[in-house]
């Protein structure tokens, strides 16, 4: 059996075969049988575990229920939901009895898989059995219909264990609170967390940080702040998750002072910051044109060693633009580059940008052309950032460049690429290829327009 359990998951049906004669004796007995199998699933081997029971099979050695549901729930520890379907519907050949443990075992495969919709036709054939779940399947249920986004039906199983006479429990509580999360249901999700004393249970820090990212996406930052704060007083651990989804919702709702406090709150529960932390407090300055606060976070970033990725050097470089600031953006860029990180579309717009609320056309040529060179092509953004630093800087004939270019790669005329033709055609003395341009924009519209 030992020589069975040291097989990894690419073990040929052979060698499970051999390895499984080599020590007939000891499969024959039930008990040893099932510690070997629960073994290979203690250490996700479910494909090898369903080799072991065919072989124990062919070999004429005893299987039981036990053996089955243990190879199940190896195959669903293992994220092999057909694997785990499929000795469900060989069990029959085996002699075993398909009991609500293996039904249930296969649900949770599925739920693990998103598998949501065989789950519910797992159920179904359990209930055509008369086999009565149990709690850990509706749980099952519960999460695997809540990932799909299918949160009332997830309410729906959740709230007919009460029917059953079931009693949820923590997971139980979990499970559906999340299944709102992800349905952006904020006021349910807290009238769950409020329900589970009644039940004899105690809030978690789970159920917390499932209510907390709910008012998050939900705009209810002030809630996300509340019951972050509630945590303490009903003695329940914060972590970094608790945290981040406290700033996230103080991000997502432009509440940067908010959220700097929460990050700053971190450290007196003992819990460090991560790059989820940093990169939520940075998005939130970054808003509201703190470039301070952002470059500031940022230099704390590289003192505490953590990946800086590039959508964080891009927030940085943002902020210093909606502040102002091109020289500090300009140095920001600089970084990315000494750094190695590849910079994005995102990056250099934000540079250009930058150089654009200050006129700095020459700038703003020169990051262009280390675009292009960067293999990056332009985006509207790009070319009315450039534009308008040129427009900044009276530099006619280049606005008039990039227009022509705006048009011929992004046919999309708008009201920005009009105002600066428009511009160029009075004050740059430029009249006839300004006019040339209009009618090349004036054929793209009438291009677009339907049959």
């Amino acid at each position: 059996m030992a020589q069975l359990i040291l097989l990894d998951a690419a073990s040929t049906p052979s060698q499970v075969w051999q390895a499984v004669q080599a020590s007939l004796h000891a499969w024959r007995e039930p008990r040893l049988a099932t510690w070997a199998l629960s073994q290979l699933k203690a250490q996700r081997k479910g494909a090898t575990a369903a080799q072991v029971l065919d072989a124990m099979h062919h070999l004429a050695c005893e299987t039981s229920s036990f053996h089955s549901n243990t190879v199940i729930s190896a195959c669903a520890e293992s994220g092999l939901w057909q694997l785990a379907l499929h000795v469900l519907n060989y069990m029959p050949k085996l002699t075993a009895e398909q009991n609500i443990i293996s039904y249930g075992s296969c649900i949770a495969a599925c739920d693990s898989c998103s598998q949501w919709q065989h789950a519910l036709q797992l159920f179904e054939l359990s209930a055509k059995a008369r086999l009565q779940p149990s709690v850990i399947t509706y749980n099952s249920l519960v999460n695997a219909c809540g990932a799909a986004g299918e949160w009332q039906l997830a309410l729906h199983f959740f709230w007919h264990l009460s029917h059953l006479a079931l009693q949820p429990t923590v997971v139980s509580y979990g499970s559906a609170i999340n299944s709102c999360e992800k349905a952006g249901e904020w006021k349910l999700a807290f009238s769950l967390l409020h329900v589970a004393p009644t039940s004899g249970l105690r809030s978690n820090t789970i159920m917390y940080d499932a209510c907390i990212s709910t008012c998050g996406k939900c705009g209810q930052w002030q809630m996300a702040c509340l019951h972050l704060s509630h945590m303490v007083a009903a003695s329940i651990r914060r972590i970094d998750i608790s945290f981040n989804s406290g700033i996230s919702a103080c991000e997502k709702n432009s509440c940067w002072k908010n959220a700097l406090k929460v990050f700053g709150g971190m450290p007196a529960d003992n819990v460090g910051h991560d790059f989820i932390s940093f990169d939520s407090a940075i998005s939130a300055c970054e808003k509201a044109g703190q470039w301070s606060e952002s470059m500031g976070l940022l230099s704390k970033m590289k003192s505490q060693k953590l990946e800086r990725v590039v959508i964080t050097y891009n927030s940085v470089i943002s902020s210093c633009e909606k502040g102002g600031q091109w020289n500090h953006a300009l140095g920001v860029l600089a970084i990315v580059r000494s750094a190695y990180v590849r910079a994005s579309a995102i990056t250099f717009n934000s540079s250009i940008s930058a150089c654009e609320a200050c006129g700095c056309w020459k700038l703003a040529l020169r990051l262009l052309n280390d675009m292009s060179e960067a293999i990056l092509s332009p985006t509207a953004v790009t070319y009315g950032a450039a534009i308008g630093a040129c427009e900044k800087g009276e530099q006619w004939n280049w606005v008039l460049r990039f227009l022509r270019d705006w048009l011929q790669s992004q046919p999309d005329a708008n009201e920005i690429t009009c105002r600066a033709a428009v511009a160029a055609c009075v004050r740059g003395d430029c009249s006839q290829q300004t006019v040339a341009l209009l009618h090349g924009m004036r054929a793209a519209c009438i291009d677009r327009l339907p049959a």
